[in-house]
């Protein structure tokens, strides 16, 4: 049924994405990963260079306006996992978040691709894993976010540095007021300073490494 097709159509998606990678990879003179835990080991048969890339970001902070909620929204592709997060994520609402936007998206629940277009301040994207049994973080996701100013939200305990420095925790979601909050802002803030340094490490690493392809 349509039901069934879109539930796994993610998946399916995902799945002709790797084997298009597994046909190509061993042609690559180099292969830039921007997890540290996602390796193409399995899928080469000779030996590859393989360094690690983090992405810029455009902004130095998140700038937040303390007249007005903030603002809890979500974007991506909405599969039957996601759903069901961000439907047991408004059982129980505080009252300091506005829930208006997450609520629209329960609403029409069939499976879809959801994008936001936000230009205003104070809006708080979650970023909900692939599946329940999905281990790894999305790097990409959170830079997006932060370079629209928007605060990247994470509900799982993800070890890599960037989900450390990147995001707010799930924690955030308790906060009831904004002091309580813009401490929670604050740390974030301080995160994006320290993986500013990252990059300046990672700028020098990488020309050392293509210099070393040349």
């Amino acid at each position: 049924t349509e039901k069934e097709f879109d539930s796994i159509r993610d998946e399916i998606y995902m799945k002709l994405r790797y084997f298009g990678l597994a046909n190509i990879i061993n042609t690559f003179d180099a292969i830039f990963v921007s997890h540290k835990d996602i390796l193409p080991i399995k899928l080469l048969n000779k030996k590859i260079p393989i360094e690690q890339l983090y992405f810029n970001l455009k902004k130095d902070k998140i700038d937040i306006d303390k007249n007005n909620k903030i603002k809890l929204s979500f974007s991506g592709y909405l599969n039957e996992y996601r759903l069901e997060t961000l439907i047991n994520l408004c059982k129980d609402k505080n009252d300091f978040f506005d829930y208006s936007e997450i609520d629209k998206i329960i609403k029409y629940s069939k499976p879809r691709f959801i994008k936001q277009f936000h230009h205003e301040k104070n809006y708080c994207s979650i970023h909900i894993k692939k599946t329940k049994n999905w281990l790894y973080s999305s790097p990409t996701r959170y830079i997006n976010s932060i370079n629209k100013n928007e605060i990247p939200l994470i509900l799982e305990d993800f070890s890599d540095e960037d989900s450390k420095l990147l995001t707010l925790k799930a924690g955030s979601l308790n906060a009831k007021n904004w002091n309580e909050f813009e401490k929670e802002i604050d740390e974030l803030n301080n995160g994006i300073k320290r993986y500013r340094m990252l990059l300046n490490n990672n700028e020098q690493s990488l020309k050392k490494f293509i210099g070393k392809l040349i």
